[in-house]
């Protein structure tokens, strides 16, 4: 099992795409990432 993360400071109990912003580089989304790191830097 590979573990994901998402840009966040807070827990994410059930994804909600009504809440991600539009216009977006790759639309609108819940994006995810492999590198914590990198995952916390694109919050914006």
């Amino acid at each position: 099992m590979k573990r994901l993360y998402h840009g966040s400071n807070v827990a994410i109990e059930q994804i909600d795409l009504s809440r991600s912003k539009r216009g977006k580089d790759f639309g609108q989304g819940f994006y995810l990432n492999a590198n914590p790191e990198q995952a916390m830097e694109i919050q914006s």
